[in-house]
């Protein structure tokens, strides 16, 4: 609904209606006639609203603009003063300003869905915010949209289902145990690499998928340790509970020697390449970085693993993939393609051990043991049914 406002610092009753905004000056009209006059426009506009004779043109309105509208229009609430600063430092780093946009500033919110929702946590998480920061800002953008439908800005809030889904404890936990072995599809994993845009983490899942490495090995990942000339990873620190870069390994096997294969390769050294030239180049024009760290934040920073987890459920939502939410499920998919080579009899289960990287034979069997048995089940059946089902 179109209300009038009083505008103390300029001296005015102000109605902002579908098409611009009127003022109506007291000191020339008089307090009681601006008043007057300003309320028979808003009433105006609110019967063109609603009986449709206006268009909406509020729904023209892009991100940006509609913020800045939520700034003015919230000033006038009760408890405004303490809490818009907040909204306007939340806010910001969706939409930043007229000299400075971001990817979201002209988006229209007519056309706003809530996968956007989830493109824009994506984006903080690249900026370097840290969880709760994110859950701030996109609770403080519901908001505005709630507010922005009690304004007829629109007719329904976008993010009226969005919820914060990625909990610290889930993750967590998530990241401490590899959990039920449960394998991907192949075309799921395919997929999830397609439909990943951002270079970094695309390569983060094929990494994953193609070394079986665990999350905090590849948080720890160097380019130091990837022997390019003979086609190896070797692993030898890792990100701990605590994400800070340390030496000591899951197990004492964990410090191992894995294949490189040739797909993977090259896209490492294609990364390799680009993050150079980012290097040289430093973020928004500052000084460069220099790190021997293959995946790094935008400011340089190790990655966490617990956000590594985090963008690993959005990217998997965002490509529509059926897959487990545990990063493992990628080492798991790695593990049964060992196995699929062991079956072949190009691989020994200790081998498979090894390249794991767990603390024994046993553990590996424990895990993955009932794969083999399952594909040796299995095959038994083909074969008794190759020969009762033959009509020779």
């Amino acid at each position: 609904m179109i209300t009038v406002q009083e505008v103390k610092s300029r001296n005015v009753f102000r109605v902002r209606g579908p098409q611009g905004t009127k003022s109506y000056n007291i000191t020339k009209l008089g307090k009681r006639l601006a008043r007057v006059q300003a309320q028979a426009y808003a009433d105006e506009v609110n019967h063109a609203i609603h009986t449709k004779a206006v268009e909406f043109f509020y729904s023209e309105w892009t991100l940006l603009q509609a913020v800045e509208e939520f700034y003015v229009d919230f000033a006038r609430l009760k408890r405004a003063k303490e809490s818009l600063g907040r909204y306007k430092n939340e806010l910001k780093r969706i939409v930043g300003t007229d000299g400075n946009k971001t990817p979201f500033s002209d988006i229209l919110i007519k056309t706003f869905k809530l996968q956007d929702a989830d493109k824009i946590v994506d984006y903080l998480y690249s900026q370097d915010w840290r969880s709760k920061a994110v859950k701030r800002t996109l609770t403080s953008l519901k908001f505005a949209f709630r507010l922005a439908v009690k304004r007829d800005w629109l007719k329904v809030n976008p993010m009226a289902e969005w919820k914060w889904d990625v909990g610290t404890d889930e993750a967590d936990t998530a990241i401490k145990e590899e959990g039920e072995v449960i394998i991907p599809a192949k075309s799921e994993v395919a997929k999830l690499l397609r439909e990943t845009k951002d270079p970094k983490f695309k390569l983060f899942y094929q990494v994953a998928a193609t070394t079986g490495l665990r999350p905090s090995e590849l948080c720890g990942l160097t380019w130091s340790n990837i022997d390019f000339a003979n086609n190896f990873i070797y692993v030898k620190q890792q990100r701990d509970q605590s994400n800070n870069l340390t030496t000591r390994l899951k197990t004492k096997n964990s410090d191992r020697r894995i294949p490189l294969v040739k797909e993977t390769k090259e896209a490492l050294l294609q990364y390799q390449s680009m993050q150079t030239v980012k290097s040289w180049l430093g973020h928004n024009g500052g000084p460069g970085i220099k790190t021997d760290l293959v995946f790094v934040t935008v400011k340089g920073n190790s990655y966490a693993r617990q956000r590594a987890w985090e963008n690993f459920q959005r990217h998997k939502r965002l490509a529509g993939v059926d897959i487990a939410k545990s990063l493992y499920t990628l080492r798991h998919f790695y593990a049964s393609n060992l196995i699929d080579a062991h079956k072949k009899g190009n691989i020994s289960f200790l081998e498979i051990s090894r390249f794991m990287g767990h603390r024994s034979y046993e553990f590996t069997e424990t895990i993955y043991g009932h794969l083999i048995r399952d594909m040796e089940a299995d095959q038994k059946v083909v074969d008794d049914l190759s020969q009762t089902l033959s009509f020779a």
